[in-house]
């Protein structure tokens, strides 16, 4: 049941994003599915973005706990 409700909580959270958080999500995930980490390259490409989207360095850190 515990994993259900991270699953739920998950994506409660994920319907109240913005577009620009949900893009942002949609990338960070898509980096990850490649080998399970960030790499330097994935980093700067995800901060660039970030930039792009106007979302701080916090909310990007927020976002991606949710995906963890």
């Amino acid at each position: 049941h515990a994993e259900r409700a991270k699953e739920l909580e998950a994506s409660l959270s994920t319907s109240q994003l913005s577009d620009s958080e949900q893009e942002y999500l949609e990338e960070y995930k898509a980096c990850l599915e490649e080998d399970g980490e960030i790499s330097a390259k994935e980093r700067r490409l995800l901060n660039r973005l970030r930039e792009k989207l106007c979302i701080t360095e916090e909310r990007a850190n927020e976002l991606e706990k949710l995906v963890k």
